[in-house]
């Protein structure tokens, strides 16, 4: 079996990723995570909301590499996390906040990039992907 990629890797962790409430704009609005203790604090509540890159950072305990000044870098986290570039078309298949706030649908994106290492062409997003449709 040929190794995974960080890309294939982020996606196979968003594949195995429990149930939780997807929220892909609010939650990684910068007042809402001023402080380590405070995203821990929402993160405990009932009904907390996160972004994919939000949950998956909360899972990692907020590495504190990520952090700069009085905020968590989620898009430099992120980034990094799955080795492609902010705003790449790599990068916006698995995290851009005009995805469906579903947690079933962010598998889907990321069962395709685990079998293709790669986001399927930008131009099928809209209809084949839901993209832009909240």
């Amino acid at each position: 079996m040929t190794q995974l990629s960080k890309y294939q890797h982020t996606a196979k962790r968003i594949l195995e990723l429990e149930p939780f409430e997807v929220d892909m704009v609010c939650f990684s609005n910068i007042s809402n995570h001023t402080s380590l203790e405070n995203l821990r604090q929402r993160a405990n509540e009932c009904g907390t909301t996160f972004c994919i890159a939000g949950r998956l950072a909360h899972i990692d305990g907020f590495p504190q590499e990520f952090w700069c000044e009085d905020h968590f870098d989620f898009t430099g986290y992120s980034t990094e996390l799955c080795g492609k570039g902010l705003m790449s078309e790599e990068w916006d298949f698995l995290f851009s906040m005009n995805w469906p706030d579903s947690l079933i649908e962010a598998k889907k994106r990321a069962a395709y990039v685990l079998k293709h290492d790669a986001s399927p062409c930008t131009s099928e997003w809209e209809d084949k992907w839901g993209y832009g449709k909240k």
